[in-house]
Protein backbone atom coordinates (compact mmCIF):
# COMPACT_ATOMS: atom_id res chain seq x y z
CA UNK A 1 0.00 0.00 0.00
CA UNK A 2 2.76 2.44 0.92
CA UNK A 3 4.76 1.41 -2.15
CA UNK A 4 1.77 2.14 -4.40
CA UNK A 5 1.30 5.51 -2.76
CA UNK A 6 4.98 6.35 -3.20
CA UNK A 7 4.87 5.31 -6.87
CA UNK A 8 1.86 7.56 -7.49
CA UNK A 9 3.52 10.45 -5.69
CA UNK A 10 6.77 9.93 -7.60
CA UNK A 11 4.86 9.84 -10.89
CA UNK A 12 3.07 13.11 -10.15
CA UNK A 13 6.28 14.85 -9.06
CA UNK A 14 8.18 13.66 -12.14
CA UNK A 15 5.34 14.77 -14.39
CA UNK A 16 5.36 18.26 -12.86
CA UNK A 17 9.15 18.47 -13.18
CA UNK A 18 9.01 17.31 -16.78
CA UNK A 19 6.36 19.88 -17.65
CA UNK A 20 8.45 22.60 -15.99
CA UNK A 21 11.54 21.44 -17.91
CA UNK A 22 9.65 21.53 -21.24
CA UNK A 23 8.40 25.05 -20.48
CA UNK A 24 11.94 26.25 -19.80
CA UNK A 25 13.71 24.39 -22.62
CA UNK A 26 14.50 26.31 -25.80
CA UNK A 27 16.92 23.92 -27.50
CA UNK A 28 15.06 22.52 -30.50
CA UNK A 29 17.40 19.56 -30.89
CA UNK A 30 16.82 18.42 -27.31
CA UNK A 31 13.06 18.88 -27.64
CA UNK A 32 13.04 16.92 -30.91
CA UNK A 33 15.03 14.11 -29.28
CA UNK A 34 12.59 14.01 -26.37
CA UNK A 35 9.66 13.97 -28.78
CA UNK A 36 11.21 11.04 -30.64
CA UNK A 37 11.71 9.08 -27.43
CA UNK A 38 8.10 9.67 -26.38
CA UNK A 39 6.83 8.68 -29.82
CA UNK A 40 8.94 5.48 -29.75
CA UNK A 41 7.58 4.51 -26.33
CA UNK A 42 4.02 5.24 -27.50
CA UNK A 43 4.56 2.97 -30.52
CA UNK A 44 5.91 0.17 -28.29
CA UNK A 45 2.88 0.39 -26.00
CA UNK A 46 0.42 0.41 -28.91
CA UNK A 47 2.16 -2.63 -30.43
CA UNK A 48 1.95 -4.50 -27.12
CA UNK A 49 -1.75 -3.68 -26.81
CA UNK A 50 -2.38 -4.81 -30.39
CA UNK A 51 -0.57 -8.09 -29.74
CA UNK A 52 -2.54 -8.70 -26.54
CA UNK A 53 -5.88 -8.01 -28.23
CA UNK A 54 -5.09 -9.90 -31.44
CA UNK A 55 -7.99 -11.96 -32.73
CA UNK A 56 -7.22 -14.91 -34.94
CA UNK A 57 -9.54 -15.14 -37.89
CA UNK A 58 -10.75 -18.62 -38.65
CA UNK A 59 -11.70 -18.47 -42.29
CA UNK A 60 -12.47 -20.74 -45.13
CA UNK A 61 -9.81 -23.06 -46.45
CA UNK A 62 -9.05 -22.71 -50.12
CA UNK A 63 -8.77 -26.11 -51.76
CA UNK A 64 -7.71 -24.78 -55.15
CA UNK A 65 -4.20 -23.91 -53.88
CA UNK A 66 -1.45 -26.48 -54.26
Amino acid sequence: MIKTLLNKLESKILTKLFMRWVDNEYDLETLALTKGMIHQKETEIKFAIDQANKKFVVGFKRYDEQ
